[in-house]
């Protein structure tokens, strides 16, 4: 249910593959999330969703603390801090804290307990922990909120209308491609459907929707044996060559060149 790592280039567990991470890693260490990387020049802070792939270089240290969905699962507003809010939200994907003494005081401070709790079998250990993790997340909100100027961010227990759509998308994506398709779901207007996406500060509905096929895409190419054909299939494109030109337009780079570039280098550790 709970787990720690150090953030050094080890293969990961079935267990970890599930599980929601708080990266706490270090200056000089090297990383890559869904694709994009990142070199860090200072100790840094990351928070990833299960359906986030994580790769770290050999020079990679720091830690990571794993936990998954049986642990938040007490209340609402637990799920929503353990497993939701701004800093796992996709909106803002890959949030990342950047070193702060203070913040990096608590937090590895937070580290240490959650450490001693998981080594030793304490009366009540579970919601302890949870205790803890939920302290380390109100604590990064806090702190994103100085270093992004936002003071009004909150946790609603019912999800907005943003919120509301990107569920949509990702229960859907494999299903449906359009805007128009959302949009019926939803009992609204294509134009409306945008029109309140763009007032929630988000982009173009089918920019969201592309996006989400093409990071599966990318997710399947990498890390499953499936050839193009099946991927395309699995991502509801019965013809492939559509499907093939869609990922280049979007990627500008066709699938299989895709594949053999990313499929050697950093090691997958999550």
């Amino acid at each position: 249910m709970i787990e720690f790592s150090n953030a050094e280039g080890t293969e990961c567990t079935s267990y970890q593959k599930e599980a929601t991470r708080i990266i706490y890693i270090k200056a000089g260490s090297e990383l890559s999330i869904d694709f994009n990387g990142f070199q860090t020049s200072q100790d840094e802070l990351y928070f990833l969703r299960p359906d986030q792939y994580l790769h770290l270089g050999t020079n990679s240290s720091g830690s990571i603390l794993f936990y998954n969905k049986r642990l938040y699962l007490a209340d609402l507003e637990d799920q929503e801090l353990l497993y939701g809010g701004i800093l796992f939200n996709s909106e803002t994907n890959n949030v990342c804290l950047k070193h702060d003494p203070d913040l990096a005081k608590n937090i590895l401070s937070f580290f240490e307990l959650i450490k001693n709790e998981i080594c030793h079998s304490q009366f009540n250990k579970e919601s302890m922990v949870r205790s803890l993790i939920k302290q380390i997340i109100i604590h990064s909100v806090r702190a994103w909120r100085n270093q992004h100027g936002r003071q009004s961010i909150t946790f609603p227990i019912e999800p907005d209308f943003s919120r509301l759509f990107d569920n949509l998308v990702e229960q859907h994506y494999k299903a449906h491609h359009t805007v128009a398709a959302y949009a019926k779901i939803l009992h609204i207007t294509p134009k409306a459907l945008t029109k309140r996406l763009v007032k929630c500060g988000k982009c173009n509905p089918s920019d969201v929707i592309r996006k989400r096929i093409v990071l599966e895409a990318k997710r399947m190419l990498v890390h499953t044996p499936y050839n193009v054909k099946e991927i395309a299939y699995q991502l509801g494109y019965e013809d492939p060559c559509y499907f093939i030109r869609f990922f280049t337009k979007q990627v500008e780079m066709a699938p299989q060149t895709f594949r053999k570039h990313f499929q050697s280098g950093l090691i997958s550790v999550a």
